[in-house]
């Protein structure tokens, strides 16, 4: 066998010799083309983004796409701070999600995408993540590594606290002034992790007249949300910017608290008037949080 030969056109040639040792020439083919062998092709995986910023608290579709990494192999992805993994394409066994990283097991599957739930602060997100082929080498996923994410319109919120205890029911008064005109039809409570956290009804109030208000339904489907009504049944109320409204939320089991009079809020700022808890306990600092949207 021979080794190292380049590619190109080959002659041969050859004789035959008879028993009197008289030579002829071989006849028929003479030349042969070879091709060069093609070189073995890197694993590589490569990352798709959303093209345009997500809304704060939108849920959103991530592809990966891998090759030549073997009949089997992994894709670790490290998720940005505050970004939530929901779910993928692939078998559910196939993942593991330990924090923030995310660790996708591959069996000869060229592509897959995975959907994640960006956080409630705006700003510019970097994702990062490896391929590890079938022979334990790892390659850093290329394409898109950056997003961005914005304040969607027609949203008030807190988000949730780093100290939310601490946390008992009761009754919050205050006001909300929005940093722009929003339309709510629905309220959002953060509960303390491992609790029942919600609100029970809320009322908002501008200039002393009752506005909207809106009653929790219980323990179904989304217990966190309630829906919001203006006075007249319809279903909305529109809050103008730098328009003061006043708010009395009245809470259920354990929700997340914001331990200040004033927060500055996305989309505006909340302040504490009172706060009355389930012992008649007496605050001035509790803010319920919250999202209007």
């Amino acid at each position: 066998m021979y080794h190292d030969i380049k590619g190109g056109t080959y002659k041969i040639s050859g004789i035959l010799k008879d028993i009197g040792k008289k030579e002829y020439k071989v006849g028929g083919d003479t030349e042969i083309e070879v091709k060069e062998a093609e070189k073995e092709k890197e694993p590589t995986a490569t990352r798709t983004l959303p093209e345009e910023p997500v809304a704060a608290g939108e849920s959103f579709t991530i592809e990966i796409e891998a090759s030549h990494y073997g009949f089997h192999g992994y894709v670790v992805e490290t998720l940005p701070e505050g970004f939530v993994y929901e779910d993928s394409t692939l078998n559910p066994k196939s993942v593991e999600v330990e924090d923030n990283t995310v660790e996708f097991e591959l069996w000869c599957e060229p592509s897959f995408t995975y959907t994640v739930t960006a956080p409630d602060a705006e700003g510019t997100y970097t994702f990062c993540g490896i391929l590890i082929d079938e022979d334990k080498n790892e390659y850093a996923i290329d394409g898109d590594t950056e997003i961005t994410v914005k304040l969607a319109p027609g949203q008030f919120y807190t988000g949730s606290p780093a100290n939310p205890y601490p946390s008992i029911f009761g009754t919050h008064n205050g006001t909300i002034t929005p940093s722009q005109t929003i339309t709510v039809q629905k309220l959002y409570t953060y509960p303390c992790p491992g609790t029942g956290g919600h609100t029970e009804t809320i009322e908002l109030y501008e200039n002393g007249t009752l506005i909207a208000n809106g009653i929790w339904n219980g323990y179904k489907g989304d217990w966190h949300t309630i829906s919001i009504h203006n006075v007249t049944d319809a279903p909305s109320v529109t809050l103008l910017k730098d328009h003061e409204y006043n708010y009395t939320i009245r809470t259920g089991s354990y929700p997340q608290i914001i331990h200040v009079k004033e927060f500055n809020a996305t989309g505006g700022t909340i302040t504490c008037t009172e706060f009355i808890d389930a012992n008649g306990k007496r605050y001035d600092d509790w803010i319920p949080a919250i999202r209007l949207e």
